[in-house]
């Protein structure tokens, strides 16, 4: 799978379910240079804004604000995304080939704190794992959900790696 997507579960109304059918960030796995490639390569600022938008609606329930940055530049393989987190934490966030990464503490920057430099050189392989390291409250949404999932519904399933 390429990455995840967040759903509201058929089962438990309300209740957030994560699901990987959508292709919204490279995959983590051993092909996701390739993988990487295939999404950046052949696509268009204007698609990457779509898969961004998608993200920006899934997400948009386990942030206190998610957007497409208006001020900083847009390009075929980078675009930036300004988040506040549950907890009323802001972050620029940095899409490119490697993944997401958080590029500032402020909104519609790319300067990061040279003090948390550990903070800014990580790139994550999808939004979720990104949110996950720097909001306790979308981890806690995300460990409740998976509680929640009652492992013989269909619908509420988390998929499995196709791998061996």
């Amino acid at each position: 799978s390429y990455g995840i997507m967040l759903k509201l579960c058929n089962c438990y109304v309300g209740q957030v379910n994560f699901d990987a059918d959508a292709p919204l960030s490279p995959a983590s796995s051993s092909h996701s240079s390739m993988l990487e490639s295939k999404f950046f390569d052949s696509i268009s600022l204007e698609s990457i804004e779509q898969k961004i938008l998608s993200v920006i609606n899934n997400f948009s329930t386990v942030t206190s604000s998610l957007c497409i940055s208006e001020r900083l530049p847009r390009f075929d393989e980078m675009i930036f995304l300004n988040l506040t987190t549950l907890e009323g934490d802001t972050y620029c966030i940095e899409l490119t080939k490697k993944g997401w990464r958080i590029a500032s503490l402020d909104l519609d920057s790319m300067n990061g704190d040279f003090r948390r430099m550990d903070l800014f050189i990580v790139y994550h392989s999808s939004m979720a794992d990104l949110l996950g390291g720097i909001s306790p409250r979308f981890e806690n949404i995300l460990n409740e959900s998976q509680l929640l999932t009652p492992s013989n519904s269909s619908c509420c399933s988390t998929p499995r790696s196709s791998s061996p």
